[in-house]
């Protein structure tokens, strides 16, 4: 669910490598949806109708973690299943195995994974017969695997194995053009599961816009219910939004962001504007808006009136 440039890019990207079963590396902050675009890999790909398995490499202690990827024979060690373990790797056999968080993976299963992306095969433990497989691995990581390379942290060889095909997902603030499309479809799917008929006015999603979504998509989600479960009319509008989101540390934080050099006036111009019409929306009133701006009055009714004359000028150029 996107509009934005950004994840047009990565689909057509996705769409790129479906037909192939390169490794993949999907990168970004937690919560932007790397499963989701490893799923949609495996969707779009020639091995859709084969299994999507998911491992969790920071979820599991690494003692477990070896036996569920790899598997075990019979009696291999003390506690063992008696009739021995099938690991993940042969579990997704001709399929697809989404592990993410690989950057929590220990050094010693590293070594290993590594010995499985080059011979396409994996040894159960107590095992010393190879079992050849034919899985496509995709790994997640919110983490900066060329900075744990360097520290000595994640091995080299192994990074540059998983990093075949490399796919970045921006965070939710960098295409903040996407964020009307998620926050009405997470509403749509409240409104169906509850048989509500919840909606944000405009001045709510305006200011969904401008909040900085720290938590990405899974934030934006969780924020929506949150709306959801404590409106008392069906329409959710910018006051009560601001209720939730003004509590938040990360608003309060907030800076704007530039992404291209322009004069240090120009910009200062540009960031009263955007505030005062922003205030403006909210508010209303040029009294409360300037309560909220911390400037006078008249301060603030002469800048709008400025504004908007520039803004008429310019429509009717």
């Amino acid at each position: 669910i996107y509009c934005s440039s950004k994840m047009e890019r990565v689909v057509e990207q996705i769409n790129k490598i479906s037909n192939f079963s390169s490794t993949v590396l999907i990168s970004g902050e937690s919560g932007v949806g790397k499963e989701v675009i490893a799923q949609a890999i495996h969707q779009l790909g020639s091995r859709s109708n084969q299994p999507f398995l998911k491992l969790n490499c920071g979820a599991i202690p690494e003692n477990l973690l070896e036996s569920e990827l790899f598997g075990y024979t019979q009696g291999s060690f003390t506690g063992a299943d008696k009739n021995g373990k099938v690991g993940y790797f042969k579990k997704a056999d001709q399929g697809i195995l989404f592990l993410d968080e690989i950057g929590e993976m220990p050094l010693s299963l590293q070594v290993k994974l590594l010995r499985v992306l080059q011979e396409q095969e994996v040894i159960p433990i107590g095992s010393t017969t190879p079992i050849p497989i034919n899985v496509q691995i995709v790994a997640a990581t919110n983490k900066r695997l060329e900075k744990m390379v360097e520290e000595g942290t994640f091995r080299e060889d192994l990074f540059y194995r998983l990093n075949v095909i490399p796919i970045y997902i921006p965070p939710l603030r960098e295409r903040s053009e996407d964020i009307p499309l998620l926050a009405f479809h997470f509403l749509q799917q409240l409104n169906k599961k509850y048989n509500k008929n919840y909606h944000l006015s405009p001045d709510a999603l305006n200011l969904l816009e401008v909040y900085p979504w720290p938590g990405n998509i899974r934030e934006l989600q969780n924020m929506i219910e949150r709306l959801a479960v404590s409106a008392d009319d069906s329409t959710i509008d910018g006051d009560f939004v601001n209720e939730f989101l003004s509590a938040s540390h990360h608003f309060r934080k907030a800076k704007p962001t530039f992404t291209q050099i322009m004069p240090l006036h120009e910009a200062q111009n540009y960031v009263e504007e955007q505030l005062i019409l922003l205030a403006m929306k909210r508010y209303k009133t040029t009294t409360k808006a300037a309560k909220a701006l911390g400037i006078s009055q008249s301060s603030v009714s002469r800048k709008y009136q400025k504004i908007l004359i520039e803004k008429q000028e310019n429509n009717s150029l």
